[in-house]
């Protein structure tokens, strides 16, 4: 599978699509867990979950300067992103398939294999170090 950059405030980092993917997931979750709903990231969501379904390789675009416009919104996502990890780092060191295959049902994704946690927390802490001023 490729690679996809994802950018915000002129930085960028380039995360396995994959990896990307079920990270995605994983904030999905906790904001769905959550229940907040807010006007930015709900839409920001539904987006992901359209590429995921649709994206080509190597073109995963997470769109964050477009839906993290607020300071406070950015707050909110950074929180979503730390939950997101401890939820994936309550897995002992791999994340089950059928955890991810559930998650992803909503987009079509689903793995054959359970998943190496270090991938998901490296692209999850990929994402967060983009927030950083």
């Amino acid at each position: 599978m490729a690679h996809s950059f994802v950018s915000f405030c002129g930085k960028d980092v380039r995360i396995h699509d994959l990896d990307l993917a079920i990270a995605c997931l994983f904030v999905i979750g906790a904001y769905k867990k959550r229940g907040t709903q807010n006007a930015q990231l709900t839409p920001m969501f539904t987006a992901w979950m359209n590429f995921l379904s649709q994206g080509a390789p190597g073109c995963l675009d997470l769109r964050l300067d477009e839906y993290l416009s607020n300071p406070s919104v950015v707050v909110l996502f950074r929180s979503l992103l730390d939950e997101a990890f401890e939820t994936v780092a309550a897995y002992p060191d791999k994340i089950p398939r059928e955890v991810i295959t559930s998650m992803g049902q909503e987009c079509g994704l689903s793995i054959d294999h359970d998943y190496k946690l270090p991938l998901i927390q490296a692209a999850l802490k990929d994402i967060s170090s983009l927030l950083d001023e």
